[in-house]
């Protein structure tokens, strides 16, 4: 991180913040852009954190550990975070301490090959209000954005475009209270009755990141996207009593209804698979608050203590919270963030010797990349391949659970053993449906290998020959013979090729596919000979096979031979 020198191309925002601070009512209108005509930008308002009772125990959330650098659940999830510091932050070093600790904790949770620069301002505020932070813009329809006609925060759509696509504007630009006396600027947890500033300020970087919407309500009236047409990310995952936020009409009484007093909710798939399974609850009280309602997690539900309490609205003296939390990291997930931290079920590949009679098993191991103190579970079924249910293996569906505080379990399924001559087979085993993690590898490969005497069919394309004619074209079959009678379809790709014969004078080009069925011994290609009456030598053309997984090709070119007889 670094100090670099502070500019004031960020004027306009920062006024703007300063209004917010005070009142924080609405989010500004959208601006004119100089930006190429298919992406444009608009300025964000910043959501502030507010002082709260303080809990009756201290409480204390820690860091979450930096990712590991090797090993199958390796992270490569890193940051680089320039900060510009004000005159208040140089003056206070203590203060710009814990500042840069939030910031190491976020830049090993969000992924950027773009450095996120945040303008970082020691100032004093509104009464009450701890901090203040927001995107210090906002991008719609840039390359590389995941919906079309969706705004997200600059350091997300710098992200996502893999470049910077306003590099005169701090992506992030937060604003903190000098003149609030009772700060903790430690970053080992013992507040002693004051407020955690590493927490304030951690807070407010998850806002500059994305954790806020643009919904608001104005006098009983709500509305979304301020003329521009255009909703945030967040807010496309927002539901009110299980109806999305963005079917309300903009601009109507129905819409601030929605917004106040009712359960509004985060249904990103990843947010709610670590909230075990349950979409989590954003703050929506009866009344709406300007820049505490929806662009925040629920207070009640995420009390003081909680692992997921850092997005709350409000914070109190002894409440320390050093991670974002599954949560917030899910709900960054799920608007298009890659993040690192959540923890993630996988299932690995099996390899089982298929046996002559009976069965056996082939056993997945599904495994959670860091023990949590909640069962997680996943759907599983099983897909057929080159191995198919039930001839091969016994087909399956159902669910698989690791119990809390572990982090492996398997899936068991039965392969069935013959006596029957066949190559390596596969199928597979794909996860759906988290509950409590996200997924990370999806489908684990089951491989089925043969042992019967002289494992492996033997295909072969054979010769054949016929007589040109004089007239009327002739059909010449050629075979594709298997060395055993295999109980599965065998299909193999064949194409014909020029020798002495050319296609088109002499045959007619052919390609495409032959399948030999399940008991039978051999199939047949089908070339079609074009007559003359022209004296002329024998004539050649070959006929090639490929892409077989049942067998082993062992002649994969035939020869045709045109018989001349006139």
């Amino acid at each position: 991180m670094a100090d670099l020198g502070r500019t004031r191309r960020v004027a306009a925002i920062l006024g703007a913040m300063a209004v917010a601070a005070a009142g924080l009512a609405t989010l500004a209108s959208p601006a004119a852009t100089a930006a190429p005509v298919a992406t444009e930008s608009r300025p964000v308002a910043p959501v502030p954190i507010v002082l709260g009772p303080a809990p009756a125990q201290p409480t204390l959330v820690p860091a979450v550990p930096a990712p590991a650098t090797g090993g199958i659940h390796a992270a490569s999830t890193a940051s680089t975070f320039v900060v510009t510091y004000d005159a208040g932050f140089n003056a206070n070093p203590q203060a710009k301490a814990a500042f840069q600790f939030a910031v190491d904790q976020w830049s090993n949770l969000v992924s950027s090959s773009v450095p996120i620069t945040i303008d970082a301002s020691f100032t004093t505020l509104g009464s009450g209000v701890l901090g203040s932070a927001g995107p210090g813009n906002a991008f719609r329809n840039f390359p590389g954005a995941p919906q079309a006609d969706t705004w997200y925060p600059s350091a997300l759509a710098n992200a996502l475009n893999g470049s910077d696509l306003d590099p005169t504007r701090f992506d992030i630009v937060a604003q903190f209270s000098s003149s609030f006396p009772s700060f903790y600027f430690g970053t080992d947890g013992n507040t002693a009755g004051k407020v955690d500033f590493a927490s304030v300020v951690l807070h407010e970087l998850g806002h500059g990141l994305g954790f806020l919407g643009i919904m608001n309500v104005n006098s009983g009236v709500g509305t979304c996207c301020e003329g521009s047409g255009s909703p945030f990310a967040y807010d496309r995952f927002t539901t009110s009593n299980g109806t999305p936020l963005l079917s309300f009409p903009d601009n109507s009484v129905a819409l601030g209804n929605a917004l106040q007093g009712a359960t509004v909710r985060f249904t990103g798939t990843q947010a709610t698979a670590v909230n075990g399974g349950v979409a989590p609850r954003l703050y929506a009280p009866n009344s709406w608050q300007s820049g505490s309602s929806y662009s925040h997690l629920d207070e009640n539900t995420f009390p003081a203590g909680n692992p997921n309490s850092l997005m709350t609205p409000a914070i109190g003296a002894n409440e320390v919270i050093h991670s974002p939390g599954n949560i917030t990291l899910g709900i960054f997930a799920d608007t298009g963030w890659t993040v690192s931290g959540l923890p993630t079920v996988s299932v690995g590949s099996a390899r089982v010797v298929e046996g002559k009679t009976g069965g056996r098993v082939a056993r997945f191991n599904v495994s959670l990349s860091n023990p949590v103190p909640w069962a997680v579970s996943a759907h599983y079924t099983t897909i057929s391949a080159s191995a198919t249910s039930p001839q091969d293996y016994s087909g399956k569906s159902g669910t698989v659970t690791i119990p809390a505080n572990a982090t492996a379990t398997s899936v068991a399924i039965n392969v069935r053993g013959d006596s029957i001559v066949e190559g390596t087979q596969k199928f597979s085993v794909r996860l759906s449906a988290p509950v409590g993690a996200v997924i990370g590898r999806s489908t684990g490969t089951g491989t089925i290998s043969d042992d019967d005497p002289g494992s492996g069919l033997q295909i072969a394309m054979s010769n054949g020959s016929i007589e040109e004619g004089n007239s009327g074209n002739r059909t010449l079959k050629l075979s594709v013979t298997m060395s055993s009678i295999s109980n599965h379809a065998v299909s193999v790709n064949f194409i014909t090729g020029d020798g002495t014969a050319v296609a088109g004078a002499d045959y007619t080009a052919n390609l495409g596919t032959v399948v030999i069925p399940a008991g039978a011994a051999y199939g047949t290609i089908n070339v079609t000979i074009l007559p003359d009456t022209t004296p002329e030598a024998n004539e050649t053309l070959t006929v090639t096979i490929s892409g077989n997984s049942r067998g082993t090709i062992t002649k994969s070119v035939g020869v045709a031979t045109i018989n001349d007889d006139d």
